[in-house]
């Protein structure tokens, strides 16, 4: 739904009430966007193979290994998100190609996600930044 523009002559309740209703129409579209459905892809093995995420997702690993996850290039997938979820009883490798900057850092990459844990990245356009959820 459009806004009309705001008219010459409106009381300051009306100017008041087209604001709201303009950021709300921002609103809007913004958790529009952030609440898009993500798809899913579940036991993951990391014990016979590397796995290369492909897409936007939720990720699920479920056996750890010496092989490592590896992401897309995240000037590929400006805007995206990247969930993933280690429930694997050992940390997993993750290759550093393309690897995520560690929530604080310019420049320290992770090599490794922790057992038991959820981690939530997106692409800025030239890195993925992120970390874990506590």
């Amino acid at each position: 739904m459009s806004t009309p523009s705001r008219q010459i002559g409106w009381s300051n309740e009306s100017n008041l009430l087209s604001y709201i209703n303009k950021q709300l129409e921002r609103l809007l579209q913004v958790l529009g966007a952030a609440l898009k459905t993500q798809p899913t892809f579940g036991s993951i093995s990391l014990a016979s193979a590397s796995y290369t995420l492909t897409t936007n997702g939720i990720y699920t690993v479920t056996t750890g290994g010496s092989n490592s996850l590896i992401f897309p290039d995240p000037t590929k997938m400006i805007g995206e998100t990247i969930t993933v979820i280690n429930t694997a009883a050992s940390t997993i490798p993750v290759n550093t190609t393309n690897a995520p900057l560690q929530r604080g850092t310019a420049s320290t990459k992770y090599t490794t996600l922790a057992a038991n844990s959820y981690y939530i990245f997106s692409s800025n356009g030239i890195n993925w930044r992120g970390g874990a959820l506590s």
